[in-house]
Order: C-alpha cells, then sequence, then structure tokens
C-alpha cells in the first residue's frame, strides 16, 4: 500500500462553474475544418456527415471508433480554423458540456502547448492522446501508437488509408505474451488478412473496418459512460484499434494488445503522471460536486458568517459520502473549514483515501463568493 499524499485544489468563485454534470460522461474532438460549423454535437456517423465532413475526414475516422465501441452515444466535433492554435480553437466555443478531449495532431509541440494552457487556466479537461512520445503533465493521458503520417502531401484533413489494415489479426496468429507467431511477412499477410489498404481502390466497407488513427476515441466511448469508480481502464475490449504486444508498450502507456487470446487495453492505465484513470476523474468529479455544492450555498444565502460553517461542512460531506458510497473512497476526514468573511473566503481542507489503492488524497482550496 502507498501512502502517497495528492494536492488538489478546489477553487469557485462568481463565474459560472466551467463543467456540467454530463460532462463528465461527454468527449470532444478538435480537428482541422475551415467549412465545418464551429460546433456540432453528432450521435451518428450520417450527423457527421450532414455537417460538412466526409468519409475520409479525420473527424470521420475519429467517430468511426466512438460509435463502433457502442458506449457513449455522442461526441462534440469543434473545428479549427486553418489560421488557428488548438489553444484558439478551444476558447473559440463553450466547453462545460464535455470533460474528454482529443485533438486532431500528432504533434508533440502542439499537445504540450494545449496541455499546459489547460493546465494553468484550471481547466477541469481530461486530455488524451496517442503518439510515442511521453509528455508529463496533469491530467493527461498517453495511449501507445506509432508515428504515422496523418495527411497526405496535397490534400489535408485526409486519411492516408495505406497507412490503415483490416484489424483481424487479433484472432488468431499470436502466442501466449502477444507477440506475432509469423515470422515470414507474407506468410503473415496470407494467414492473417494482413491488408494495406490503398489510396482509392477500396470499399466503403473496408474504410469502415480499418483501424482508427485515435485509438483513445475507443478508449473513452467504452468506459466514460460510466460513474468514475465503476470502471477500470485497462482490460477493456477495444473497436478499431490496433495491437502492441505487451513487451513493447512504453512506461507509463497504454495501448491494446493480446492476452489469452483476448484483444484487451494494457499497460498502465494510468495518466501521464502515474495516478489511475478512474481516480484521477474521480478526484476532478469531487473537485466539481464541491464546488457545485458550495456554490449552491453561496447563491442562495444572502450572507454567510462563520456561523454557517456548518452548511459549509454538510455541502461537503455530502459530496464525500457519495464517493464513498460509489466505491471511490474508503474513508475522509474533515481537518480545517474557516471562513473569513472580509476576505470573501472559505477555506476547506480533508484527507481522503481511495478504496483501491489506498492512495493518501489531500484536497484543499479557497471557495471566494
Amino acid at each position: 500500500m502507498s501512502n502517497i499524499k495528492i494536492p488538489v485544489e478546489v477553487n469557485v468563485n462568481l463565474e459560472s462553474l466551467e463543467v456540467s454534470r454530463e460532462a463528465f460522461y461527454n468527449l470532444c474532438f478538435i480537428t482541422e475544418s475551415d467549412t465545418a460549423p464551429r460546433n456540432v454535437n453528432v450521435q451518428s456517423l450520417k450527423e457527421l456527415l450532414d455537417n460538412g465532413y466526409d468519409r475520409e475526414s479525420l473527424a470521420y475516422n475519429f467517430c468511426v471508433g466512438v460509435f463502433s465501441q457502442r458506449g457513449i452515444s455522442s461526441v462534440t466535433i469543434r473545428a479549427k480554423r486553418s489560421s488557428e492554435s488548438y489553444i484558439k480553437a478551444y476558447d473559440s466555443a463553450d466547453n462545460s458540456q464535455y470533460y474528454f478531449l482529443t485533438i486532431q495532431t500528432k504533434s508533440e509541440e502542439d499537445i504540450l502547448e494545449l496541455a499546459t494552457y489547460l493546465q494553468s487556466q484550471g481547466q477541469s479537461k481530461l486530455l488524451f492522446y496517442s503518439n510515442d512520445k511521453m509528455i508529463k503533465l496533469p491530467n493527461t493521458v498517453a495511449y501507445y501508437q506509432e508515428k504515422i503520417p496523418l495527411n497526405t502531401p496535397d490534400s489535408q484533413n485526409r486519411v492516408p488509408f495505406k497507412y490503415f489494415y483490416i484489424n483481424k489479426a487479433y484472432k488468431l496468429g499470436h502466442d501466449a505474451r502477444g507477440l506475432f507467431k509469423f515470422v515470414s511477412k507474407s506468410e503473415y499477410v496470407n494467414k492473417l488478412h494482413f491488408v494495406f489498404l490503398g489510396e482509392l481502390d477500396i470499399s466503403l466497407n473496408q474504410r469502415q473496418q480499418a483501424i482508427t488513427a485515435y485509438p483513445e476515441a475507443s478508449w473513452i466511448a467504452e468506459c466514460a459512460n460510466k460513474f468514475p469508480s465503476e470502471v477500470q481502464w485497462l482490460y477493456k475490449s477495444l473497436a478499431k484499434t490496433g495491437i502492441t504486444p505487451i513487451s513493447n508498450i512504453p512506461t507509463g502507456f497504454s495501448a491494446s494488445s493480446i492476452v489469452n487470446k483476448n484483444k484487451v487495453t494494457m499497460g498502465s492505465g494510468c495518466t501521464t503522471e502515474g495516478v489511475p484513470i478512474q481516480e484521477e476523474i474521480m478526484l476532478d468529479w469531487v473537485k466539481w460536486g464541491i464546488s457545485q455544492k458550495v456554490w449552491n450555498t453561496l447563491y442562495t444565502k444572502e450572507r454567510i458568517t462563520n456561523k454557517d460553517k456548518d452548511l459549509i461542512v454538510n455541502d461537503v460531506r455530502n459530496v464525500l459520502d457519495i464517493a464513498v458510497s460509489r466505491g471511490s473512497f474508503e474513508k475522509y476526514k474533515i481537518t480545517d473549514i474557516s471562513i473569513q468573511p472580509r476576505l470573501n473566503s472559505i477555506s476547506i481542507k480533508f484527507d481522503a483515501h481511495t478504496t483501491q489503492t489506498i492512495l493518501g488524497t489531500e484536497v484543499s482550496g479557497s471557495l471566494g463568493y
């Protein structure tokens, strides 16, 4: 058992809260388009096509991964204009209706820039990316994927289909460690139907069977439609994802691999800073819950004084009790609360221990009104 303590800040002010309850079950994909609507929420591939994206777009590829998983029911697609940065595209519309975020680019520079920005702004978002580089920042999750070019030279925002194969490899042809049994590429191609796709001479059915450029799309779709404490992000079978032998998954990454002839997610199952994904989400949910409850008290009560400490304590306990009842926290203890009316400040501190890892978690912060 570890005795690590992770500090978590909780801040509420007069501005509107940045996420809604539903956000913890929703996903946004920021993709490049100068013609599509700025922001659309789609529940099917047809809706995506109706809003200006075609079947060769990376948005389509992403949504195939999401909807093939049959988990979360919709995706927010945010259009990034060619003249914009991903930060500007992120700030261009409301971000309160989703918690999970991924972006079109595989560029480490762009991912790092956006992740750093989200951290600096205190945004309640969990940023997923698939790449072969580790970017260690809070609220960032890395899915291992060898680098592949995502744009053809003459047409941006297109999937080069020759880099995606018909994904039947997971059904046979692996040994107990998840490694390929066949050494000969020709033998591997013949026996596993490992088919490289041409740029144009392929059927729609083949396109839909090709692996997604964004394996994190399937991963989020599978796990994000459940309360954080009710799902573990490892050992999940994901649609449209390629396979990485377990021994090839770098430290800190997760990826789909073969275990006992089953295709499942293996690796760390953690954020890039080593926090189990479900615990990271739960901590963010706790922060949101406390902020929501205390804000409602501040908003509905004309005046808060030192005599109102019990109201604030009850708000905090209400959220923590839910965390305990849903199996996220084993126990908690409120260690301090103070109200300073002259400074418009409320300070709350408590210790909590998660059920699965007994990870000591310190949650503290200031609540201004």
